[in-house]
């Protein structure tokens, strides 16, 4: 044991009856009211007196007196012990000045001391954590503002409405500091009479009546305290001439017997009920029960026989020492609970932290980690208070580590908030082309278009959610708009293309029924004039569309038998074949073929050209020479071939889409 609890120990334990300290000396004077005795200029104390009394109690005065361990030194720690302090750390500013508030309204001033600097130290700690977290977030939103933001006018409104209620406490604790002076000043002189009361009473030549003793002594214990720093030579005035009064008091032994016999009959039901006590459930109970009997002992009863006095004295500290007992384990069980209650606040900030550190990859994941953090949260708040010298160390704990996540979370939807705001400027583009193509009639090229647009939509990602709705909106009307219109036509076209189909199937019969006549020439015109009624008649049904190729092999044969130029044929084919693409919307597949036009046509012509340069190697060579001649063949049928390329580009010009 280190001499700190061997000391401590010392104060807890019950002394011998005729051993009384000096401190329950003090305590005796002021019939168990609170030691502490504020001047009108300092707070009220919550710490006991400790004053030592000048000089030793008398004989009488000691054996008469017991010692009350652990009692509460005022009225401030009695109201404690019967309402334990709350753990104010957890609350929040609005909640700590409805805390005081309600102190001020429905308590007494004397006894809110400790719960008010408590809810003072709390406040403090809490607006400095507020105001330093507001003051990163301003600086991170705009570093250059010069306003106060809306936190800080929040910390300002509640710093004002603490500061007047910590003004209102103050001025009320003065207020009753100063009427405990007046009050004990006036006790004093009280104390003092009663004083010479007694002195002229023991100076009396006749017996003095026991009746006016007993009035002193009632009176005596009826007066309030008095200033602290003259209440143990009070007392221990008043104990020398209650002592003087016993030694010259002329009572026969009859009386003086009766009266021991009184005093011994009410201390054995004082440590009657302090053994009962020793079985009550409520240590707490027990404890505050067993102050007010030693104050009973010591104030409202007299000396018993010198032969009873010590056993009836050791019966009582006998009870005593098993209610402390019963206290010390239970605040050693309380120890206990507090120690776990740390280990556990300690383990849930780590599994805030570990949160923390692990983060999230997307919003359903960050949804997630918030549950879990705000679960554990309120895990913290149910676990119960800690060892005192650890609140602060684990309140900033727990506030860190909620910092830490709160600091991961924002990162994530800040990022997250930038990549949403660059897909909504890619998909606002996407919108504004798909409500430019949506009444386009190029069919198949705006559909693939479109298509390709709903694949981009998918890629893209999220946007913010305000805008996200209204977007989708407008781009799924828009291509609705397309599909609907499209769809609309195809119904109208199914039906043109089956009229197609029989307007051909006559084109054809009257191809199949063709007999070439005795005019080649006039033979030819016929069967174009076929082919442009045919390329007229449109599109047909594409499970029809064997009868295109019946129709050209047809043509392709009376053509050979005419003797037509396969040049010429392939012109046909070609027409035939834009026509089509034409007449099916086809803008894509028209185009391509166009570009393909273009390109012969421009290949052709540098092959004409390095022809006619390479021609010039021969100048000087007869018009006979075989090189001459294969090159010059060379040049007439690419020129023709050039030709026939240029007609067939001048065709697809002069067609509209």
């Amino acid at each position: 044991m280190t001499p700190e609890n061997a000391e401590k120990d010392n104060l807890l334990a019950p002394q011998a009856e005729g051993q009384m300290p000096s401190r329950l000396l003090t305590a005796a004077v002021n019939d168990q009211t609170p030691a502490e005795q504020p001047t009108q200029n300092e707070e009220l104390s919550d710490t006991p007196s400790t004053e030592q009394p000048a000089e030793t109690a008398s004989p009488i005065a000691s054996q008469e007196s017991a010692t009350t361990t652990d009692a509460p030194a005022s009225e401030e720690q009695a109201a404690q012990e019967k309402h334990p302090a709350k753990d104010y750390s957890q609350l929040s500013p609005d909640e700590l000045i409805a805390e005081l508030d309600t102190l001020l309204k429905e308590q007494p001033i004397q006894h809110i001391g400790r719960q008010a600097r408590s809810i003072h130290e709390a406040f403090e700690a809490q607006v400095a954590s507020l105001a330093k977290t507001a003051k990163e977030s301003q600086g991170e939103e705009s570093p250059a503002a010069e306003e106060p933001s809306q936190a800080e006018q929040a910390l300002t409104q509640a710093r004002e409405h603490f500061d007047a209620l910590w003004t209102d406490y103050r001025k009320k604790r003065e207020q009753f500091a100063a009427q405990m002076a007046v009050e004990q000043k006036a006790n004093l002189e009280e104390r003092l009479a009663l004083i010479e009361e007694l002195k002229n009473l023991i100076e009396k030549e006749e017996n003095a009546s026991i009746r006016e003793f007993h009035n002193i002594q009632a009176r005596w214990r009826k007066c309030g305290m008095v200033p602290r720093e003259q209440s143990s030579a009070v007392w221990q005035t008043y104990q020398h001439h209650v002592e003087r009064f016993f030694d010259y008091l002329k009572l026969n032994r009859e009386f003086r017997d009766m009266e021991f016999e009184r005093n011994l009959a009410e201390k054995n039901k004082i440590i009657a009920r302090a053994e009962e006590l020793i079985n009550e459930p409520s240590v707490k109970k027990a404890f505050e029960e067993l102050q007010m009997l030693h104050r009973l002992w010591k104030e409202e009863t007299g000396p018993v026989a010198a032969d009873q006095r010590e056993a009836v004295w050791e019966r009582f500290s006998a009870a005593t020492r098993a209610i402390h007992e019963r206290r010390h384990q239970f605040l050693r069980q309380q120890k206990e609970i507090l120690k776990a209650n740390l280990e556990a606040k300690l383990a849930v900030c780590q599994k805030i932290e570990d949160l923390a550190a692990q983060g999230a990859s997307s919003h359903d994941g960050w949804q997630k980690k918030m549950a879990e953090v705000e679960a554990l949260k309120e895990q913290f708040k149910a676990i119960g208070i800690v060892p005192e010298n650890h609140n602060n160390e684990v309140w900033e704990r727990f506030k860190e580590v909620n910092r830490k996540f709160n600091q991961a979370k924002n990162t994530y939807y800040k990022e997250l908030k930038r990549s949403q705001m660059s897909n909504l400027e890619k998909k606002t583009a996407l919108v504004e082309r798909a409500e430019a193509l949506k009444d386009s009639t190029d069919w198949a090229e705006t559909a693939a278009e479109l298509k390709s647009l709903q694949t981009q939509w998918k890629e893209i990602g999220h946007v913010p959610r305000q805008k996200s709705d209204d977007l989708w909106a407008r781009f799924r009307a828009a291509c609705n708009h397309f599909f609907e219109n499209m769809s609309a036509q195809r119904k109208n076209g199914d039906a043109q293309m089956q009229a197609n189909l029989e307007q051909k199937e006559q084109l054809l019969a009257q191809a199949e029924a063709f007999v070439p006549g005795e005019d080649p020439n006039a033979d030819i015109e016929t069967l174009k004039a076929l082919s442009s009624a045919w390329r007229a008649a449109g599109r047909v049904p594409y499970s029809a569309r064997r009868i295109e190729d019946k129709f050209n092999a047809l043509i392709d044969s009376y053509f050979e038998k005419l003797k037509v130029s396969r040049n010429d044929i392939a012109l046909i084919h070609f027409k035939n074949k834009v026509d089509q693409l034409a007449a099916e919307g086809n803008k894509q597949k028209f185009y391509a073929e166009m570009d393909f036009v273009r390109r012969k046509i421009d290949e052709i012509t540098r092959e004409v050209q390095r022809l006619k340069n390479n021609i010039e190697f021969f100048s000087s060579a007869s018009s006979d020479n075989p090189l001459v001649r294969e090159v010059n063949r060379n040049i007439e049928r690419k020129s023709q071939a050039l030709e026939q390329w240029k007609e067939k580009l001048a065709y697809m010009r002069q067609i509209q889409l």
